[in-house]
């Protein structure tokens, strides 16, 4: 028990003559941490996997839906083309899902193996969801695609891997 801290919900301990206290039913990365915040984290990247999957099915039914209502009140070719034509495909916002959700992966992965399975899961979800977007949900993109994306968001992969190892 550290001197200053009178609630029994924090945990201290002292290492290099630094005291250092979290709040908390349990110690950091005891059992009973595993069950009680480890467990709400995999329930939040299980919901995870079906939030960010679900949105382009559920843009796609809406979609179908005006299509459908508002097909016979447009007559002019750039409504019709207004009205046929899908979204842009969200580069950012996936590439940012995709960091996120891997970085949750790597930072928790060695303390609970079962993330590498949900990262599994999630990728191969992801693939399949934006397949089927690119070739029935949105639009031809407006330039050619290259690696020029990929390769400007890669310098943050060195800094998860560094929370990885410090998780490690």
């Amino acid at each position: 028990k550290c001197s200053w801290c009178t609630n029994e919900d924090w945990h201290c301990w002292e290492r290099d003559g630094r005291q250092t206290c979290l709040f908390g039913s349990s110690a950091i990365f005891d059992g009973a941490w595993y069950r009680d915040v480890g467990g709400w984290l995999l329930l939040q990247m299980c919901l995870m996997i079906l939030t960010m999957n679900a949105y382009p099915f559920l843009h796609n039914a809406a979609w179908a839906l005006k299509r459908r209502c508002a097909q016979a009140s447009y007559v002019t070719l750039n409504k019709m083309l207004k009205l046929y034509t899908g979204p842009r495909f969200p580069y950012a916002q996936r590439y940012g899902q995709v960091y996120c959700y891997m970085g949750l992966v790597l930072t928790y992965g060695s303390g609970m193996p079962v993330t590498y399975v949900l990262g599994l899961l999630y990728v191969v979800c992801t693939y399949w969801t934006d397949k089927w977007g690119m070739l029935r949900l949105y639009r031809l993109p407006d330039r050619a695609l290259d690696e020029q994306l990929m390769l400007s968001t890669l310098a943050w992969w060195k800094y998860i891997l560094l929370v990885h190892g410090g998780f490690a």
